[in-house]
């Protein structure tokens, strides 16, 4: 083991799990597609060095999804649409280009 820094400023989980038909799930609500959405805005203003978006699995609150967790700034956003991509850009993106 060798421990080290984080190499990024900000981590952006998104819950993409994805349960049996009918069983309540991030994914089914839109997770895949915010954890996308999320990617491409970092990818364009070119700070992939700086913000590192990924999925994550069950955060343990389906019945609050979309769930993401955010750090190191410790933050839980929940009943997350695609509607909420611009502000999340805003306040989690941008302010590191």
């Amino acid at each position: 083991m060798q421990p080290d820094t984080i190499p990024y400023k900000r981590i952006i989980f998104v819950c993409c799990n994805q349960r049996d038909e009918g069983k309540e799930c991030c994914n089914n609500k839109g997770g895949s597609e915010i954890r996308d959405k999320l990617k491409r805005a970092v990818a364009e203003y070119g700070i992939k060095q700086k913000i590192r978006v990924c999925k994550s699995g069950c955060m343990g609150q389906c019945g609050t999804g979309v769930n993401i967790m955010i750090f190191p700034d410790n933050i839980w956003l929940k009943n997350l649409t695609t509607n909420d991509i611009p502000k999340i850009i805003n306040d989690y993106i941008d302010p590191l280009k």
